[in-house]
């Protein structure tokens, strides 16, 4: 109270942005009476009249400092962060006030906060807002480092419609990314699998999200070496291959096929608070073996990358298949023994 009569706030109202809620069932807000209103302009009004039939706040005598109540609120925090900055601007007001001898206020209006704009804006010649019977404080969120990451992983499924052994399917370790660092473990690679000439190879193609935003391998393709040949059949129609004209320029001495299949799958993202596996989708492919055997071993590796996505990957760029040293690419190695 900083005036010369006696007066209460009859109600205050707290003033919630979305964000902010109040904490329903707490024994501080059931103290002190607070109930939730209607929400306007992105704001949640939060009422309580516990000071309404309590004794006036004494006036405020020369030379003394004025005397005061308290309310506590107690909100809870349900903004998550961003890529970007989030504050919370909270603005408590008195929404009716009462006075020993029925006066009114000096320098404010009770009940007309604009949550609009926030608050009564403040005036730099003052230092407070142009009225005194509302006040607020900021939250920041401080902005989550963001990093999308789709990674590759391709593997032998099958030769000639039966299952390889022992499996060559990746052997996903999350803690790496648990513990902040870019890349989760795969396992070791397995070596070079023995075909022969004519065996039918079905491959996997399986794109991993490691990072914080869901994201989508809008096209993936497959590099095939000399001895190793693309087979036009029902199996990889289904999965929409196709071959593209431009194979020499991306990777000498390979026939390149691309496929958009993955492009309506939306991979979720990781979070290592919640998450232990990593959220994935596969494509396949058969590829025929057409090397002959000779006086040597015959290696044929075969290697898959996305090719294009919806993300900025933080550590891969899509369609570079030269580079070496990036996460959304991988191969698989096959060997045909010497006569």
């Amino acid at each position: 109270n900083e005036g010369n009569v006696k007066g209460k706030a009859t109600k205050v109202t707290d003033y919630l942005p979305e964000g902010l809620e109040l904490v329903e069932n707490n024994n501080v807000n059931n103290t002190y009476g607070w109930t939730k209103g209607e929400t306007k302009n992105g704001y949640t009004a939060i009422s309580t009249e516990y000071f309404k039939n309590t004794e006036y706040i004494k006036a405020c005598e020369e030379g003394n400092k004025p005397a005061y109540v308290d309310l506590q609120i107690v909100c809870k925090v349900t903004a998550e962060a961003g890529e970007n900055e989030k504050n919370l601007k909270n603005i408590a007001e008195i929404t009716t006030a009462a006075y020993e001898k029925g006066t009114t206020d000096r320098d404010s209006v009770p009940g007309n906060v604009n949550a609009t704009n926030g608050y009564n804006p403040s005036n730099p010649t003052t230092g407070r807002g142009e009225q005194d019977d509302d006040d607020f404080e900021l939250l920041v969120l401080e902005e989550k480092p963001v990093n999308p990451d789709l990674a590759l992983r391709k593997f032998i499924l099958q030769v000639n419609g039966n299952n390889v052994t022992p499996s060559r399917e990746p052997q996903v370790n999350t803690q790496p990314l648990i513990d902040g660092e870019n890349d989760a473990g795969y396992g070791t690679k397995p070596g070079p699998y023995q075909v022969e000439t004519n065996d039918i190879v079905t491959y996997v193609i399986r794109v991993y999200n490691e990072g914080q935003v869901a994201g989508t391998a809008t096209e993936v393709s497959d590099y095939l070496p000399s001895g190793l040949q693309y087979i036009d059949n029902d199996f990889n129609r289904e999965y929409g291959w196709r071959l593209d004209p431009d194979s020499e320029e991306q990777l000498e001495g390979h026939i390149k096929v691309t496929s958009n299949h993955l492009a309506g799958e939306v991979i979720q993202a990781f979070d290592p608070n919640t998450m232990t596996t990593l959220d994935y989708r596969d494509i396949q492919i058969q590829c025929k073996v057409i090397a002959t055997p000779g006086d040597e071993n015959i290696n044929l590796r075969n290697i898959a990358e996305i090719n294009d996505d919806n993300l900025n990957d933080n550590d891969s760029t899509p369609g570079n298949i030269s580079k070496e040293n990036e996460d959304d690419d991988d191969y698989e190695d096959l060997y045909i023994a010497p006569v």
